[in-house]
């Protein structure tokens, strides 16, 4: 498959589109006397083309972007891609259209009706109507402006050489029938689509694949030819579901090059011989629990990985790293190598990575990959295994065999603090990792000023402040910490001076629909407890239109002028379009053309007036002083109502209260009395963490700051669930209240006891889960073990088939909280975890290479389900660690572990018809099986992310729009809010701000 990676079709339609539709188009259009095209450099093309004007010829000479041989143009010296465009998802038939075609497509729709009849009369004349340079430079760069969600001319994705590459091999889908279709498979990449919205939209060809004619055709049917580029290099792809594989395959393309990266031991011979290919290392890893911050997708590495991986800038706690498979997490600490565990040879283990979520997941291909690593030290060179031509149990067995390692390739670790073996034999290995380009160096900010990188509050989290009374933090985020405030340059100096009031009517937001409205002629006046909205005409600075064009909000009626918004970016193509039609006119161009332009001009009047109101504007969102944002990493040493925030980050937010305390500003403190200062002030404040996005009230967490090192935020693992976060590279943002009311409003409804206050049925989400609940079954397995939880509890709460199971210990928990309250159910949650997190921790316990191999199974699914169900040998390192996460409510399930070892059972298809799949992931899974599980798994995802079905666990709602029937309510629920304003504009109508939203929005702070 070498050299098969290249994507020709790109300069292949640009050179067709200049050299021969281009003038066709031309000729069709103007009085063509003449045309050239010449190539001045790699990125430029010169055009020349001849007007014969009356038998005065001239000529008119554009440069104009050209891709060099391999698709790429360069703009302001960045590399960029014009993705092609298929006219359908059935992509046998879809008509492809590169970049020429696209470039034919946009001219053709702007140049319209010049008229033969009428000859141009100058070179001034064909560059007015025929902008050439200007036509091709905006498709190239059309991704650089807001308005265009298919935007095709992108700036190419430079963030290694796979993604340079694999930019190229994109292809865009913009209308889909279904996300996946029969004739996708052997054109497109099964893997590399994105997995949330725009999965089924964006594709990357597959390698045996090429775009000639308009079509995608076919060359070669090989497996790996039925994959792209990413996915061809994944070795043991076959043992991982879609959705995992999806993810691995998308993450490759964000690894950050290292400064001397290795060679993968374990690959497939579809690696292209090329630098900067390789971007990771071999990291011998355990696939073991070892504390919180291995907590759900934390990750642990020793010391000297983190030092051998030689990067620009260090490796630290929360920079992301993934896998070939799909694996991802954060790290969650960097510990000596005496305190990660140890091989029996006393080697210490480099990354330690979760167990308890991969059979869940199924993605077995790094189990199998881990395997393989050993087998290749211990042979001493990298074993090659192509996609669906991994090699067989059997295979691994006498390799194993032969290279002197354990039959079923686990190995007894031990505590490298102690030397004590772990309980369990555990899975560890070479695996290949990468470190992605979300690193939190890259991801911190924090501001207490206007001219600082400030943190949104949105339309989602205003409703979920509103839904929960917090009013006084509404009037905070979108007045009184608003950057639109013309105070807000002096808000810290104020802080640092005096008690910070909460501020009365008008928002900022009010304020802007003012000024807004104001540009359209009509007025809006807040009058202390009303608003009247009256037709006026416009105040201060206006733009004269070059003829009348109708009025888009109100039928009948007609616009001269307009007032000037500069900031929007509307107004300068209003401007730029009134300017030609000034122009125009006074020229004796043809009336076809003054109508064109005047149909252009009216659109630009639309585009602009509901630019100016539209939707958006009617909605609470606001940039917000005193927040900060960085990544979410697991926390060992925290409660459950404190968060760790980066020192640098506290100093920030915290530094005008320790001037106002001390003062003296905080750059003249010592270092230890401005951390004791701040410390003490910290301890005796709330500050709110939002995880975005927020579709339940619990995105929006108060806690108690702690001043912790390194640049991420700390996470007690019993905030994951109410945060929707796992510790894979999930950012959060942080909003620090500044009145005493807004203050005691965050502790008493934001923080985890005052949601629990609110709504005890949140105990399920601070229960103990995964890894903790794990340890909790293990332990529950003796009588001493299970007195030790019922004793937390304070209460009997008995165990299923021996086990305790998570409902039990909800159950229980519920009892406990409507018994003694908030506060003692807080506590039992955080030492019910951290008692599990021991157990885990010391158990070793891991997923086996060979899972499910003691288990007589067949093919049927019942059957295979009955002896799942049945086998209760909890100690074989086989299958038992999963057996107890599965029967206690853990992580795992029946349903996973038999997909596991087989059979995978029912699934839909691309035709969607119904399919029996008898393999499962521990064997691998057939090239046509797998196509099989794309479509199944292309459908679901696709269904999760139109309904936000995730959130509905969680028991979002829908957002409560506005209520009320006055105008600005009535406003907000409208797609075409300037419509209702003009409405009550003509009719003089007056707002009586009688709803709650309408109040809030003027600013008005009592309900």
């Amino acid at each position: 498959m070498q050299g098969s990676y290249t994507a020709p079709w790109h300069k292949a339609s640009f050179d067709h589109f200049v050299n021969q539709k281009l003038p066709e188009l031309l000729a069709a259009k103007l009085p063509l006397a003449g045309y050239n095209a010449e190539q001045v450099d790699d990125y430029t093309c010169r055009v020349t083309i001849s007007i014969d004007a009356n038998d005065n010829e001239f000529n008119v000479i554009y440069d104009i972007l050209s891709p060099d041989n391999e698709g790429i143009f360069r703009v302001d010296d960045r590399p960029r891609v014009v993705v092609p465009i298929a006219s359908s998802a059935h992509l046998d038939k879809a008509e492809i259209k590169c970049v020429g075609e696209q470039l034919y497509d946009y001219i053709e729709e702007r140049i319209g009706e010049t008229g033969h009849d009428t000859p141009p009369p100058d070179e001034d004349f064909i560059r007015t109507i025929l902008p050439l340079d200007m036509w091709v430079r905006s498709l190239i760069t059309s991704a650089d402006g807001d308005y265009d969600h298919w935007a095709t001319g992108q700036a190419q994705d430079t963030t290694n050489w796979l993604a340079a590459i694999a930019h190229l091999r994109r292809i865009l889908i913009e209308d889909i029938e279904d996300v996946v279709t029969p004739s996708q498979f052997g054109r497109v990449c099964p893997f590399q689509t994105p997995e949330g919205p725009n999965i089924g939209h964006i594709f990357s060809m597959a390698l045996g694949a090429r775009i000639e004619n308009g079509k995608i055709e076919i060359f070669d049917n090989c497996p790996s030819a039925k994959l792209g580029l990413s996915a061809s290099t994944v070795p043991l792809l076959e043992h991982n579901n879609p959705v995992h594989q999806l993810m691995g395959v998308n993450m490759m393309r964000q690894w950050i090059p290292p400064i001397n990266p290795e060679q993968a031991m374990v690959q497939t011979s579809n690696e292209p011989d090329v630098p900067d290919f390789w971007c990771g290392y071999n990291l011998l890893t355990a696939f073991i629990f070892w504390g919180p911050e291995t907590y759900e997708d934390g990750i642990i590495i020793s010391e000297s990985a983190a030092k051998r991986m030689h990067y620009d800038i260090p490796v630290e706690v929360g920079d992301k790293f993934s896998n070939r498979h799909g694996a991802k997490g954060v790290i969650g600490n960097i510990l000596p190598d005496d305190e990660m565990p140890h091989m029996t040879d006393g080697t210490p283990v480099e990354l330690v990575f979760s167990f308890c979520g991969i059979d869940k997941r199924l993605n077995f291909g790094q189990i199998r990959e881990a395997l393989l690593g050993r087998i290749a030290y211990a042979e001493g060179k990298p074993i090659i295994a192509p996609p669906f031509e991994g090699p067989s149990e059997s295979e691994l067995k006498e390799r194993l065999a032969k290279s002197g390692l354990p039959d079923d390739g686990m190995e007894t670790l031990t505590n490298g603090k102690d030397g004590e073996q772990l309980a369990r034999r555990s899975t560890v290995g070479w695996v290949y990792w990468g470190r992605t380009v979300h690193i939190a160096s890259y991801k911190i900010h924090y501001a207490v000023s206007p001219d600082e990188r400030l943190n949104l509050q949105g339309e989602y989290e205003y409703h979920a402040m509103r839904d929960i009374g917090a009013y006084a933090n509404i009037a905070e985020t979108y007045n009184l910490r608003s950057v639109e405030r013309e105070d807000s340059h002096t808000l810290a100096k104020r802080a640092a001076e005096h008690t910070v009031e909460l501020p009365g009517p008008t928002t900022p937001m009010f304020d802007r629909l003012k000024k807004h409205l104001n540009a359209t002629g009509i007025s809006a006046d807040f009058t202390g407890n009303s608003v009247e909205f009256k037709k006026t005409g416009i105040e201060g600075d206006r733009l004269n239109l070059a003829c009348a064009v109708r009025d888009p909000w109100s039928a009948g009626h007609e616009v001269t002028e307009v007032g000037v918004i500069e900031n929007i970016p509307e107004y300068q193509s209003l401007v730029d379009i009134n300017d030609k039609m000034r122009r125009l006119l006074a020229t004796k161009a043809p009336d076809s053309l003054k109508s064109k332009l005047k149909a252009d001009l009216e659109t630009a009047i639309e585009d602009y007036f509901d630019a100016l109101i539209s939707h958006k504007q009617m909605c609470f969102f606001n940039q917000v002083l005193f927040s900060g944002r960085t990544v979410l990493s697991p926390a060992s040493d925290l409660h459950a109502d404190q968060v760790g925030i980066p020192d640098e980050m506290a100093r920030a937010l915290f530094g005008p209260f320790v001037e106002k305390k001390t003062c003296k500003p905080l750059k003249d403190m010592k270092d230890d009395e401005a951390s004791q200062t701040i410390d003490e002030i910290m301890a005796d404040s709330w500050l709110i963490i939002n995880r975005a996005p927020t579709f339940m009230p619990t995105c929006l967490l108060a806690f108690h700051p702690i001043r912790v090192p390194g640049r991420s935020i700390r996470l007690h693992q019993i905030a994951c669930m109410l945060l929707n976060s796992d510790n894979d590279g999930d950012q959060a943002a942080v909003f620090l209240p500044l009145t005493d009311e807004a203050q005691r409003e965050a502790g008493e409804l934001m923080s985890i006891a005052g949601h629990l206050r609110r709504d005890h049925s949140l105990i399920r989400w601070i229960s103990p889960t995964n890894e903790a609940m794990w340890g909790l079954a293990q332990l529950s397995r003796s009588t001493a073990g299970l007195d030790k939880i019922e004793t937390i509890i304070g209460a009997e709460i008995g165990t299923t088939g021996c086990l305790i199971t998570r409902d039990k210990v909800i159950s229980a928990l519920s009892k406990l909280l409507g018994r003694d309250g908030v506060d003692a159910a807080i506590s039992a949650c955080e030492q019910l975890m951290r008692l599990g997190f021991e157990v885990c921790k010391s158990s070793g316990a891991s997923l086996s290479p060979f899972a499910g191999s003691s288990l007589k199974n067949g093919t049927e699914v019942d059957k295979v389900t009955e002896l799942i169900e049945s086998d209760t040998d909890f100690d074989s390192d086989d299958i038992g660690p999963q057996l107890i996460s599965a029967k206690s409510g853990a992580r795992s399930s029946v349903e996973s572990i038999r997909k596991l070892i087989g059979p995978y059972g029912q699934a839909t298809d691309a035709s969607n018809s119904s399919v029996y799949i008898s393999g499962g992931f521990r064997d691998g899974m057939k090239l046509d099986q797998i196509w099989t599980l794309v479509g199944d798994t292309r459908k679901k995802l696709s269904q999760v992310a139109q309904t936000l079905q995730i959130h509905y666990v969680y028991g979002a709602q829908e957002l409560k729009l506005a209520q009320g029937y006055g105008v600005l309510a009535r406003a907000m629920r409208s797609e075409k809010p300037g419509v209702v304003f003009a409405n009550a504009a003509v009719r003089n109508e007056t707002d009586p701000l009688a709803d709650i939203d309408s109040r809030l929005f003027v600013g008005l702070q009592t309900p």
